[in-house]
């Protein structure tokens, strides 16, 4: 239940609207859709299949292209359905690539995760092609299970879904 995990995204079971596998940094593969031409109503994603042992959100870190470049297309991650998608974004640079111009370690918040097979997918935003062609790279995905520590005396207030108590009437 602690356990990182990590996806490279070459590795991805489908890729959809003209992605490849390329290097991009000293011998490292990425999924790359570098200078594919947009066409309307095509969708760009890759996916991936993981197996989750315990339900619940994880955070989510990926290296990919920087996102809101002028010269690089944006992209989401979700799991299973589009609106279980990643939290937030905040990106740092990546000095020891080679494209370390494009590429960014993105913290991306976090995704919830349901307990067995659930398919993760990387999706570049179509609608943010520079001069018609997208420019977009996955190096890699990790999600991490998100652990809460609640201290053993004193009071603790965890905010989370709202609950309502059901009333038992005995026999």
């Amino acid at each position: 239940a602690t356990t990182v995990t990590r996806i490279e995204g070459e590795d991805a079971t489908a890729k959809i609207g003209g992605a490849y596998g390329r290097t991009i940094n000293e011998g490292q593969k990425a999924l790359t859709y570098a200078s594919v031409k947009k066409e309307d109503g095509q969708e760009y994603y890759a996916k991936y299949v993981v197996d989750v042992e315990l339900a619940g959100n994880y955070s989510v870190t990926a290296i990919a292209t920087k996102i809101k470049n002028a010269f690089t297309s944006n992209w989401i991650i979700y799991a299973n359905e589009e609106s279980n998608s990643e939290t937030g974004n905040n990106a740092s640079d990546v000095t020891t690539n080679k494209h370390s111009h494009l590429v960014a370690e993105h913290n991306c918040g976090t995704i919830y995760l349901k307990e067995g097979l659930n398919t993760i997918y990387w999706k570049v935003k179509a609608g943010d092609a520079a001069e018609g062609k997208l420019q977009a790279a996955l190096d890699y995905m990790e999600f991490s299970p998100v652990v809460i520590s609640v201290p053993k005396t004193g009071t603790t207030k965890i905010e989370g879904e709202a609950y309502t108590a059901a009333t038992v009437t005995p026999n």
